[in-house]
């Protein structure tokens, strides 16, 4: 495949891009991460190719990554609030359904993930959280598998911050 690549006219272009098909060569493919997405759940096919051109990043890649990256970081500012708290939260929402975590490589991930799909839901905590790990034995090696579950609720995040200022020492 020795065709002119469309971003800079190299004559060295030897792979397709992964939404068009365009031939690109070495320098202008644009990789994406394979973690770039790791708390969404469910990508749209064109989010999981290895490489874009670089028209196709700017279009159709850049857009949703962004919002995925902002998203992570509302997750990181979610009120979290788990099954050994001593008093009950003032919820103005509360989802239905729990959401859940499975085979996360550590705590915090974990964590992270439920918040991440509340913040998904349009909600701004998570109550009754459950965090647990188990062991994992592979041959000779052993690690830990964190999963969790969680409701997603809607607090008074005004409230809720001057409360936790309040009680600060």
């Amino acid at each position: 495949m020795n065709e002119v690549c469309i971003a800079c006219r190299s004559p060295k272009a030897d792979t397709p891009c992964g939404i068009c098909e365009s031939p690109i060569c070495r320098n202008c493919r644009i990789f994406l991460d394979k973690d770039a997405f790791l708390f969404q759940a469910e990508l749209e096919a064109d989010l999981k190719h290895s490489f874009y051109c670089p028209n196709c990043y700017d279009e159709k890649v850049a857009p949703p990554l962004a919002q995925y990256n902002q998203d992570v970081e509302t997750a990181r500012g979610v009120f979290v609030y788990f099954t050994t708290a001593k008093r009950k939260v003032p919820t103005l929402k509360k989802s239905l359904i729990k959401v859940k975590v499975e085979n996360s490589p550590d705590r915090d991930q974990t964590i992270l993930k439920l918040a991440f799909q509340a913040v998904k839901q349009g909600f701004n905590a998570i109550i009754e959280t459950e965090v647990v790990s188990a062991k994992v034995r592979n041959e000779g090696y052993q690690k830990s598998a964190w999963s969790g579950k969680a409701i997603p609720v809607m607090v008074d995040a005004v409230r809720m911050q001057l409360e936790f200022e309040r009680t600060e020492f």
